[in-house]
């Protein structure tokens, strides 16, 4: 299993280009579904910060659980 959360730069035409303001977007690819993109309201680049180091540590405990 592999789990990351980083930005990346994407072409122009990509639906994530399109986001913009305190929307938030995340992709997940997973086997059998494909690829899922999510696209909801943000509460700001703070809480969206802080929501992105709760994601980072969740993801990390749960890879050491599972090592």
């Amino acid at each position: 299993m592999t789990a990351r959360v980083q930005p990346e730069i994407v072409q122009a035409d990509d639906l994530l280009a399109s986001i913009d303001g305190a929307a938030n977007a995340v992709v997940c690819q997973a086997a059998p579904i494909g690829q899922v993109t999510i696209i909801g309201p943000g509460a700001g680049p703070q809480l969206a910060g802080q929501g992105v180091l709760s994601d980072i540590i969740a993801v990390a405990r749960r890879q050491a659980e599972n090592s």
